[in-house]
């Protein structure tokens, strides 16, 4: 079980692409990671403790903070919580 994720979810009511240029690198990690077969991320469903951030949204984060030249583990949160 994972837990619930919405990428447009925030407490704003805002568009993310009436603010970002349609090419963003954002819009082309979203449709690559959504291409993805699912049966790659069945390994990491667990019902065991706390429901589990779902492993797409986090491979999201990861390629942006990556693509933005971050790479510490601090850092990638600190910019999740910023952005």
């Amino acid at each position: 079980m994972f837990i619930n994720f919405n990428t447009n979810q925030t407490n704003l009511p805002i568009n993310l692409a009436t603010y970002l240029e349609a090419d963003h690198i954002v819009f082309h990690i979203y449709n690559f990671v959504h291409s993805l077969d699912s049966s790659y991320f069945e390994m990491f469903r667990t019902t065991n403790g706390r429901p589990a951030y779902h492993p797409k949204a986090i491979l999201m984060a990861l390629l942006y903070a990556y693509s933005e030249g971050t790479f510490s583990g601090r850092k990638i949160e600190k910019m999740m919580k910023e952005n």
